[in-house]
């Protein structure tokens, strides 16, 4: 078990699935920037070798050793990041109150089409999340829905969601997609929420 900041280890396994959603995503928020870039320090390696080969060997052997640093940094925090998301489609499972959709929807878009169960929690949930809760979702979360929309993944019923919230949240960015889905998209389900997504922005000018 993976021990948190805000809550013991006994604390945590009573707290409702919700709120240990919420405290992974916040552990696993820096996990993921963190692996973002120490990634970068692959491209030492070759920098070190030529450093090397053009005789600068003090500066060589140095970006060598901040390759092999970031390597076993990336190593620690990807072995961190595993664990954390396997807890995180575990939980998606039993997950019932709306409050967890900023959660499930960071570790959607962290996961990508991993995320399974996070996906169906968020299938269920989107279309219980209130107009104040769509109006706190993050950029990033809001970006996500809007890439579940456009390419209408990972579900239709997700993306028909997508579009009603992202309406909810009075995204302005969501009306070129939602103006493009309503003429083209090949399902009814869509089309629809894509022309309510448009009229309640449009009445939200």
């Amino acid at each position: 078990m993976i021990r948190y900041r805000d809550a013991s280890e006994l604390t945590y396994n009573l707290l409702p699935p919700e709120q240990q959603l919420r405290l992974l995503q916040e552990e696993a928020a820096p996990c993921v920037a963190h692996l973002g870039r120490w990634h970068g320090a692959l491209w030492l390696f070759p920098t070190a070798s030529l450093l090397i080969l053009m005789g600068q060997g003090l500066w060589g052997v140095g970006a060598l050793l901040g390759a092999l640093g970031g390597v076993a940094l990336t190593y620690r925090e990807r072995r961190r990041w595993n664990a954390l998301r396997r807890q995180a489609e575990s939980l998606a499972v039993s997950v019932r109150g709306a409050d967890a959709v900023a959660a499930l929807l960071d570790f959607a878009r962290w996961q990508g089409k991993e995320a399974t169960e996070c996906h169906n929690a968020l299938e269920r949930l989107l279309p219980r999340l209130d107009t104040l809760s769509a109006r706190q979702l993050s950029e990033a979360q809001r970006a996500y829905l809007r890439q579940c929309a456009e390419n209408q993944e990972p579900s239709v019923e997700v993306a028909v969601a997508a579009l009603l919230v992202l309406a909810s949240a009075g995204d302005t960015a969501t009306a070129p997609i939602a103006r493009q889905l309503a003429a083209s998209s090949s399902s009814q389900r869509i089309r629809d929420a894509a022309q309510l997504c448009l009229e309640e922005l449009h009445a939200s000018e």
